[in-house]
């Protein structure tokens, strides 16, 4: 075999296991009440990392956040959870 392509192979092999490649997550973006009606169900369906964004508006439920989210909303005057009275307690996040 040629000397400069063993050379090629050789330097080849010793070059194209070093490079090594970063691979950046994207978070999984949910938008209540566009993907989901509720932001419950948002947070059920997400993965752990996720961010919900919530578009303005009054959500009458009591939220159960069990995993590691980003919860989002759109405005901090018209984007209100107001937990659900008639569960008699209105502490929305739990």
């Amino acid at each position: 075999m040629n000397r400069w392509v063993m050379l090629g192979f050789i330097l080849a092999f010793l070059v194209l296991p070093s490079i090594t490649y970063s691979v950046k997550a994207i978070p999984e973006t949910i938008v209540v009440p566009n993907d989901y009606p509720t932001i419950q169900s948002a947070i059920d369906a997400a993965q752990g990392g996720a961010v919900i964004y919530v578009k303005s508006g009054i959500y009458h439920e009591n939220l159960k956040v069990n995993k590691s989210i980003s919860l989002i909303g759109e405005n901090r005057d018209s984007t209100v959870i107001d937990g659900n009275s008639s569960e008699g307690y209105r502490h929305p996040v739990g």
